[in-house]
């Protein structure tokens, strides 16, 4: 999980910015908050989320950068699913979305990068308080 999440650390925030800096539309990350909020279980939060986070990158600019985090994000789903079976913080997870898509809505690139980066460090900093994940 830490490796996953050193390597999203280093690099979604600043795909996020370079998002932003492109002014791409992100409707598809708004969607994705609102399928989020509907969501019947962990399974559709989790991709709702998923798509939430893509949304943010992949309109940096660089291929390269949004295949790798899609690789990454592809492992984070499991260890979110399993982290809000022990401690379910998708409501305040969700908070932050909305905040972070704010900032990045309102042409915020650093506002919204550093958001970001707070959100992804809470997750690790909740998981470890938790006892991590295992059973």
């Amino acid at each position: 999980m830490e490796s996953v999440y050193d390597l999203r650390l280093l690099l979604e925030p600043e795909a996020l910015s370079r998002t932003v800096q492109h002014g791409t539309d992100l409707t598809p990350a708004a969607k994705a908050l609102r399928r989020a909020d509907e969501a019947a279980d962990r399974a559709d939060r989790s991709l709702a989320n998923r798509d939430f986070h893509r949304a943010l990158y992949a309109g940096c600019g660089n291929p390269l950068l949004v295949s790798t985090l899609d690789a990454l994000r592809d492992q984070t789903a499991l260890i979110s699913a399993a982290a809000w079976v022990r401690v379910p913080t998708w409501e305040s997870e969700a908070e932050e979305h909305r905040q972070i898509l704010q900032a990045a809505q309102s042409d915020s690139a650093p506002e919204a990068a550093a958001l970001l980066r707070n959100h992804m460090s809470c997750f690790v900093d909740r998981v470890k308080d938790s006892g991590g994940l295992e059973a």
